[in-house]
């Protein structure tokens, strides 16, 4: 299990949009079926460029 602690002052409508916006490129993709929901991951997706880290 993999764990990683951020701290990010998201807005419900920013994180609601993030979620919209994962969850379409995954439907677009056909990457449905994946280890975290789209409301979890798209609080990560935004933490990463934050904290000045990448994806490797």
């Amino acid at each position: 299990m993999l764990f990683y602690r951020s701290s990010l002052p998201l807005s419900r409508q920013t994180l609601q949009y993030g979620t919209g916006v994962v969850g379409r490129h995954r439907r677009q993709t056909g990457s449905e079926e994946r280890a975290l929901p789209a409301g979890m991951q798209a609080p990560m997706t935004l933490a990463y460029p934050k904290n000045g880290e990448t994806f490797a």
